[in-house]
């Protein structure tokens, strides 16, 4: 008996836990700095495309774990709450599709840079850098937007 509501008090604690979370500045914007990161890890690499630096696919083996900590940092975007205290759940719903599409184009444009770059490498001032670089800053834009709506607006609800 006595071990079964420990379970409980254990699963109850562990939803609180996930619970406050959510409602956590800090931990909305650890999502939003690991986008932040992850923008500036493609930075550093499409700097290495420009300048010559993988254009053999023999350069592949030295950045593969760059391109997952990308994706992976962009990914984590898509927790980023999307907010409106005023707007309607169809808008809300539409925006996060919105994001969420903003941050898959990014990852399938680094997705398909990392499978060019191990088959054939990327050629200094090759069009796939500015066309990565394109979608990316508009994921980074989107995350950027949302975590300053939500952020604004919970620091609003708390000074009511």
């Amino acid at each position: 008996m006595a071990r079964g509501l420990n379970r409980t008090l254990a699963g109850v604690a562990l939803l609180l836990a996930v619970a406050g979370c959510n409602s956590n500045t800090a931990f909305r914007m650890n999502s939003a700095n690991q986008t932040y990161a992850a923008n500036n890890a493609l930075y550093v690499l499409l700097a290495k495309a420009d300048l010559g630096l993988i254009t053999g696919p023999a350069s592949f083996k030295d950045t593969a774990g760059t391109y997952a900590e990308i994706i992976a940092g962009f990914e984590m975007g898509r927790s980023v709450p999307i907010v409106g205290r005023f707007s309607t759940a169809s808008s809300r719903a539409a925006t996060r599709d919105s994001l969420d599409a903003s941050i898959a184009h990014c990852v399938g444009q680094v997705t398909a840079m990392s499978e060019r770059h191990r088959r054939a490498g990327i050629a200094a001032g090759s069009e796939l850098i500015g066309t990565v670089r394109a979608a990316c800053n508009a994921a980074a834009q989107a995350v950027a937007e949302q975590e300053t709506a939500s952020l604004v607006l919970t620091t609003f609800a708390q000074d009511l």
